[in-house]
């Protein structure tokens, strides 16, 4: 669950960021497909392990070289232009004086979140946070907490 905020960029700043953002995806993509292929395969074997961390060092020289200079100057700058949901607080009830408030935060390096309801904690799966989109008496959405997107 990612935010793109190049839209909101001046022409000048998403010419600096696109070469970065679309070769990140490009990455992703692949990423998402070798994993699908190591699902299918019954023989994962250490080499392929190897493989994959060899492939991620190469990617994140690859995208480091993509940075802009002036970007990668600027402390704090998102250099992608690209977010992560990383946490949701959500309210379930019929009125904002009634009704009960929950805390939704996603695990790092993981598809997971933990849902925090007062004392009670547990995972819970990334399919459960995409329906968190109120109506009724189902959880709306109020703050939703984005991150930069990690490069490497």
């Amino acid at each position: 669950m990612e935010l793109d905020a190049t839209d909101f960029c001046t022409d000048e700043l998403k010419n600096k960021i696109l070469p970065l953002k679309n070769r990140l995806r490009e990455l992703e993509k692949e990423r998402e497909s070798a994993k699908n292929k190591a699902k299918l395969s019954i023989d994962n074997d250490d080499q392929g392990l190897a493989d994959s961390k060899n492939d991620e060092t190469t990617y994140a020289e690859e995208l480091k070289k993509l940075i802009d200079p002036d970007l990668n100057k600027d402390i704090g700058a998102n250099v992608s232009g690209l977010y992560d949901l990383c946490a949701v607080l959500t309210h379930i009830g019929r009125s904002a004086e009634s009704g009960h408030y929950m805390g939704w935060v996603r695990k790092d390096n993981s598809d997971d979140w933990i849902q925090y309801d007062d004392d009670k904690v547990k995972i819970v799966s990334q399919e459960d946070i995409q329906k968190l989109d109120g109506g009724g008496d189902w959880h709306m959405a109020y703050i939703l907490l984005y991150r930069s997107k990690k490069i490497a």
